[in-house]
């Protein structure tokens, strides 16, 4: 299992919530958890899930955007072969 540290996405979403004007109640209520659940994981408290992400971006009205990058450019580009 892979670990990341989350301090740049809570910063991320603490910004996020700003933005909206929501209150960590007005939150923890849109996506559905308790507001102490909440504190606890913008405190780094409790670990984050994709899922709490997700729950996250979708009370804030965001859609969470996830993609695979190849970062050591290992992967040979096939567009072309194909044609």
């Amino acid at each position: 299992m892979i670990y990341i540290d989350n301090t740049q996405l809570i910063a991320t979403i603490k910004e996020l919530q700003l933005r909206k004007n929501y209150t960590q109640k007005q939150l923890a209520t849109a996506i559905g958890i308790s507001p102490a659940n909440l504190s606890n994981i913008l405190k780094n408290k409790k670990s984050l899930t994709f899922d709490d992400v997700n729950k996250i971006c979708n009370g804030l009205g965001y859609k969470l955007d996830y993609r695979f990058i190849d970062t050591d450019n290992t992967s040979k580009d096939t567009s072309k072969e194909d044609q």
